[in-house]
């Protein structure tokens, strides 16, 4: 080789398996995102109407208010919780 041509880059072979499953695991994990945030929305959706219907501060009646939404967010913990998270 002479001093003054430039070196040609040899190509290297390269296994894309794992950058294939690093996406596809992202792509799942979007995928989950996308559902929770959807279900979360809607949680805080009828929370806020919850709280917008609050007429007396009667306990019996926001026990069984507490009751109905907190079930709800704990579907919401349980699929946060689910995600597969990449590592």
């Amino acid at each position: 080789m002479s001093p003054t041509s430039t070196p040609v880059p040899t190509p290297t072979p390269v296994d894309d398996t794992e950058a294939r499953q690093a996406a596809a695991a992202l792509g799942r994990f979007g995928g989950d995102a996308d559902v929770l945030a959807v279900d979360w929305d809607a949680f805080r959706v009828r929370f806020d109407d919850w709280r917008g219907s609050l007429e007396s501060c009667g306990e019996a009646d926001r026990r069984a208010d507490l009751r109905s939404w907190v079930v709800d967010f704990g579907a919401v913990s349980l699929a946060a919780a689910s995600l597969d998270f990449p590592s």
